[in-house]
C-alpha cells in the first residue's frame, strides 16, 4: 500500500520527535543530577516540610542514607497522602499542579527515588508540546514543510533541551502557553461554547502551574479583546470577559494563596526594584542561548509591521514582548530558566519572519541548533563524587552555614553515603575522631575558616579539595 504525502509528513513528524527524545534521554542519563531546584521539586511534592533542614534532628546527628532518601521518595505510608503537595506550595511561592503530576509519576517508584520520574514527566510533556508547535506553525505558515522545520529547530534549541532536563515546572508552563496560543487562534476565527470552556480550563491549569503564565495570558487575551472590539464581535467579547471572571473566581477558591505569593512574597512583583539594564542582560541570554540575531529579526518585524498587521503572528509577538519585559524587570536574577518557557514561541516567530529571506534562513537555523554554550540546567559535576561515595564506604560530613542555606544543592550526595553528619560552622563539637581510613567533608560557602580546625576534630592531618560545587567545596581528609 502506497504512503500518501499527508501520511509521509506525519511519519516525518514522528521521526523528528523520536530523534529529539533520544537526545534528551542521552543528556538525561549523562548530565542530569540533583541540585537545589530538582531536590526542591521532589521534596515539595512529597515531604512533610518544605526543607529537610527544618527537621529538629537534622543537625548534630549521624544519619544513614535512608534519612535523605526519605526526602525524595514516596514511601508505602505516603501513597494516598497528597496533603503535602498543597501545604508545601501554600508555604512556598509556587502553585501546585506540576508537583501533583510529578508525585503521580514518582508514585510508581515506591520507597526509592530516581531522576527518571521527573525526566519521563518532562519528556511526555515535550512530546505534546511538539505536536502543538506543529499545529500552530501549520496554521500560521499554511505550509506543512515549514511546520515540520519549526518542530525540528525548536526541539534542538539548547534551551528547549535544557527545559526537558530541568526537573521544574517550566516544560509544563511552555505547554500551556502553546495550548493557549492554539485556542486563541481558534477563538479568533469563531467563538463556540466548547472552545470558550476549553480556553478557561487552560487559563486555570496554566495559572496553577506557574505564575509567569499570567503574564503571557494577559498579553494574548488583551490582543484577542482588541481584535473582537475591532471586528465588532461584542457578543463574543461579553462571553469571553464573563468566562475569564468566573475562571478567576474558581482559581482563587482552589488556591487563594496565589494572591500573597504574587503580590507580597519574597518572590512577588514588589520584591525586586526594576532595573532597565536587566532588559539588555536578557537580550544577551536570548541571543546566546535561544536564537542569534533575534534582535535583528524582531527589528525586521517592527520596520515592516504593516505587512504583518492582519497576520496571526501578532498573537505571538505581542505577548512574547510583554512576557520578556515583565520577566526582565521583576525576576531576582537574570537567568535562562525564567524565559525558557517562551523559547518555542520565539523560534516560531523567527522562522515566520525569516521565511521571506530564504537565503538567510538556513544560516540562522544552523546557528540556532548548534550548541553554543554548555548545558546550564543539567549538572555533570556530581558524577565523579557520586562514584567515589559509592565505591568508598567513608563518612560524609557537611559544615553548614546557617546564613547561606544551600544544603539542598548537595543533599543528593548524602543519599550515596552510608553515614553522614551535619554540623554548623561555629560548632564542630559533635565531630569526634573518625576511625575510618578517611572522610569526605563538604564545607559550605562562608564556612571556609573551619578547614584547619577539622583536622583536629577528625584526627586526619591531610586534606585535599576534590571539587568546587555550586555553593560549597568538597574535601577528602585522610
Amino acid at each position: 500500500m502506497l504512503v500518501t504525502v499527508k501520511q509521509m509528513k506525519k511519519i516525518v513528524l514522528v521521526i523528528i520527535i523520536l530523534f529529539q527524545l533520544i537526545v534528551r534521554v542521552y543528556f538525561g542519563n549523562e548530565k542530569t543530577y540533583f541540585h537545589m531546584d530538582e531536590s526542591y521539586s521532589y521534596g515539595l511534592m512529597n515531604y512533610d516540610k518544605i526543607n529537610i533542614t527544618d527537621n529538629e534532628a537534622f543537625l548534630n546527628n549521624w544519619h544513614d542514607q535512608n534519612y535523605y532518601i526519605d526526602y525524595y521518595a514516596v514511601n508505602d505510608n505516603e501513597i494516598t497522602n497528597f496533603i503535602p503537595i498543597y501545604e508545601n506550595q501554600k508555604n512556598d511561592v509556587h502553585p501546585p499542579l506540576y508537583y501533583l503530576l510529578l508525585r503521580v509519576i514518582a508514585s510508581f517508584n515506591i520507597n526509592s527515588f530516581t531522576k527518571w520520574s521527573g525526566l519521563i514527566l518532562n519528556n511526555l510533556i515535550f512530546i505534546i508540546s511538539s505536536i502543538f508547535i506543529y499545529i500552530i506553525s501549520k496554521k500560521l505558515f499554511k505550509n506543512e514543510i515549514y511546520a515540520l522545520l519549526t518542530v525540528f529547530v525548536s526541539g534542538f534549541v539548547l534551551t528547549t533541551i535544557e527545559m526537558s532536563l530541568f526537573i521544574r515546572m517550566y516544560e509544563l508552563l511552555s505547554l500551556w502557553i502553546l495550548i493557549l496560543i492554539n485556542e486563541i487562534l481558534k477563538i479568533k476565527e469563531k467563538l463556540t461554547i466548547k472552545n470558550l470552556i476549553f480556553l478557561n480550563i487552560i487559563l486555570l491549569l496554566g495559572g496553577l502551574t506557574q505564575y509567569h503564565f499570567f503574564i503571557f495570558a494577559v498579553g494574548i487575551v488583551i490582543y484577542l479583546l482588541y481584535f473582537l472590539i475591532k471586528d465588532k464581535r461584542y457578543s463574543d467579547l461579553r462571553k469571553l470577559i464573563i468566562g475569564i471572571i468566573i475562571t478567576a473566581g474558581i482559581y482563587i477558591m482552589i488556591f487563594p494563596f496565589a494572591i500573597n505569593h504574587i503580590f507580597f512574597s519574597y518572590r512577588g512583583i514588589n520584591a525586586n526594584k526594576p532595573d532597565i539594564f536587566n532588559i539588555f542582560k536578557y537580550l544577551y541570554i536570548v541571543a546566546t542561548k535561544i536564537a542569534p540575531f533575534s534582535v535583528i529579526v524582531m527589528s525586521i518585524y517592527f520596520f515592516r509591521r504593516k505587512k504583518y498587521e492582519d497576520k496571526n503572528i501578532n498573537i505571538l509577538v505581542i505577548p512574547v514582548i510583554l512576557y520578556f519585559l515583565v520577566i526582565a524587570l521583576t525576576t531576582p536574577w537574570q537567568d535562562l530558566r525564567y524565559i525558557m518557557a517562551i523559547s518555542p514561541v520565539i523560534i516560531i516567530i523567527i522562522i515566520y519572519i525569516l521565511k521571506d529571506y530564504k537565503k538567510l534562513l538556513p544560516l540562522v537555523i544552523f546557528l540556532i541548533i548548534i550548541p553554543k554554550v554548555h548545558l546550564d540546567m543539567t549538572y555533570s559535576d556530581k558524577k565523579e563524587i557520586v562514584a567515589r561515595l559509592e565505591n568508598n564506604d567513608l563518612p560524609l560530613i557537611y559544615v553548614f552555614n546557617n546564613d547561606n542555606n544551600r544544603f539542598l544543592d548537595d543533599i543528593y550526595l548524602f543519599t550515596k553515603a552510608s553515614k553522614s553528619l551535619i554540623v554548623k560552622n561555629y560548632d564542630l563539637s559533635k565531630i569526634e575522631i573518625i576511625e575510618d581510613k578517611g572522610c569526605y567533608i563538604i564545607i559550605a560557602e562562608g564556612a571556609e575558616e573551619t578547614i584547619e580546625e577539622l583536622k583536629t576534630k577528625t584526627g586526619f592531618d591531610n586534606y585535599e579539595m576534590i571539587k568546587e560545587l555550586n555553593a560549597a567545596k568538597i574535601y577528602y581528609y585522610n
